[in-house]
């Protein structure tokens, strides 16, 4: 069983454990993951399973987590632990002015303001109410409030496509996941003497790369395959409004044009594309391991060559969920290739988004 480190929130080792019943890692490559961990009440070191710390898989830095739920009955606690990048869940983007640049520097930059060296957002506040004697203006704001003061973000190596996004009080986590679904980087916070913010940029192994990598039950290296294949969500034409102009993105013509109109004060031809949605595609199988070995031929966010003759499939697509299943004499990595279908609560949260928020007083049509 892969062993499980426990630590404090200020990251001081208090227990290791390995005789759970159940531990599942769910790393994710535009979003955080998460860990599911079943155990036994009578177990040694439950008692250091509490919200607030840290678990650490085996030596898997970029996949420690932060426990924030828990749930016993009788014989067993589950504990739910998402990601650290859930860190950044936790903090708003405030507004500001607009933040252009290639989409790694701009995701590090809002970490950077918003939650490593955040700014005040209401100066004439903390004049009126923090000026005081013994203590600098700036230190009252920065210190108490929005900064994690052991985070860091990595150098910046400038990478990805131009975008352009600014703050409206959303959600740091939303911003960032929706920057990597238009630019394919991922993105994460792992351990590395305190936290560091980094982006990721997937490897080519599709047939056209050096180190080719294909997923097909021909070659025996998937198994329980089934997908999905759907244009319901699809949109290629865009009309982008801001009461003052409309601009049209999107040449699709025909029974193959999907329309969309959205109202918005930012740029309008680079929100419209930003609002453009592709056919979602998601193949889901059971990896299972081969000459293509899991961490060292292929990984998360990697590119690669799904095959299936029987459903005349043969494409490109990149691995974006990858799930972990340790059990007792057990162990299964089950593997999401491309884009899967939005639930309910997406689509609520992107009908939302299109209104201007949560005041919205109309019906919201799913």
């Amino acid at each position: 069983m892969k062993p499980l480190r426990i630590f404090s929130p200020n990251l001081q080792l208090l227990a290791e454990i390995d005789d759970y019943e159940s531990l599942i890692i769910t790393r994710k490559w535009h979003t955080y993951g998460e860990i599911t961990l079943t155990i036994h009440q009578d177990k040694k070191h439950v008692d250091k399973l509490i919200n607030g710390n840290i678990l650490l898989p085996g030596a898997d830095f970029k996949s420690a987590s932060v426990i924030r739920y828990r749930e016993s009955d009788l014989d067993t606690l589950t504990v739910k632990a998402p990601f650290l990048g859930s860190y950044l869940a936790q903090r708003l983007i405030v507004p500001d002015d607009p933040v252009s640049g290639n989409a790694e520097s701009v995701m590090k930059t809002f970490v950077d303001t918003q939650a490593v060296n955040p700014v005040n957002p209401f100066p004439d506040v903390e004049r009126d109410y923090f000026l005081l004697p013994f203590h600098p203006t700036t230190a009252m704001w920065r210190k108490p409030f929005r900064e994690f003061r052991n985070m860091r973000v990595a150098p910046d190596l400038g990478r990805g496509l131009t975008v352009t996004r600014q703050g409206k009080y959303q959600k740091l986590s939303d911003e960032l996941e929706s920057i990597s679904r238009q630019s394919g980087l991922g993105w994460g916070v792992y351990l590395d003497n305190g936290l560091v913010f980094e982006v990721f940029e997937g490897n080519d192994r599709t047939v056209a790369g050096n180190s080719p990598v294909i997923f097909s039950p021909e070659f025996d290296n998937v198994m329980q395959q089934g997908f999905v294949e759907s244009q319901f969500e699809q949109i290629n034409a865009v009309y982008a409004s801001n009461d003052l102009e409309v601009v049209d993105v999107g040449d699709s013509f025909g029974a193959e044009r999907f329309e969309h109109f959205v109202k918005t004060d930012e740029n309008l031809e680079d929100y419209a594309r930003r609002e453009m949605q592709e056919p979602v595609f998601a193949l889901e199988a059971e990896a299972i391991e081969s000459s293509f070995r899991y961490r060292v031929d292929w990984d998360l966010g990697d590119l690669v060559t799904i095959q299936n003759k029987k459903w005349n499939i043969e494409r490109t697509a990149r691995i974006t969920e990858v799930e972990e299943v340790y059990e007792p004499s057990n162990i299964r990595i089950n593997v999401t290739f491309g884009e899967s279908q939005p639930t309910i609560v997406e689509k609520v949260k992107k009908k939302l988004k299109r209104f201007g928020g949560l005041s919205w007083p109309g019906k919201i049509k799913l």
